[in-house]
């Protein structure tokens, strides 16, 4: 095994096994190209149930065609965006980047978890505002 073959073999093995969702989509009808378990897992499937498919066929309601019209949206001269998804009870900071060439453009999106983050910074914000401003001296 060269060490070129090594890194990338362990490249993709850390990638299943990272906590972040990772998915690379085409970018024209969101087919999953590649998946880790996070992110499959994230959809109660496995990665080789969601590869191959469209998240038109996995997403609920109007999330398809709001992914699809922000992935639409990136271009050469604007190839990343971040966004916060709410999924059940989870909310996920999304970072998606572009990436231009070959059959077809695609897009790299890594989903982190930060429910517990965005809980936190939720309860201090209605903590500061339910705290009384003690009066000032003069």
């Amino acid at each position: 095994m060269t060490a070129v073959h090594s890194e990338q073999v362990g490249t993709r093995e850390g990638a299943a096994t990272m906590s972040d969702r990772l998915a690379l989509l085409r970018q024209a009808d969101l087919v999953v190209l590649y998946c880790n378990e996070a992110k499959a897992a994230a959809h109660a499937l496995t990665p080789a149930e969601l590869i191959g498919r469209s998240l038109f066929d996995v997403l609920p309601g109007d999330e398809p065609a709001e992914l699809a019209n922000g992935l639409a949206a990136l271009s050469p001269s604007r190839p990343k965006r971040r966004r916060v998804a709410t999924h059940q009870d989870r909310t996920i900071e999304w970072s998606d980047e572009l990436l231009v060439g070959g059959e077809a453009d695609m897009v790299l999106s890594i989903g982190r978890d930060i429910t517990e983050q965005h809980r936190l910074s939720s309860s201090a914000t209605t903590n500061a505002a339910s705290t009384p401003t003690p009066p000032r001296a003069f």
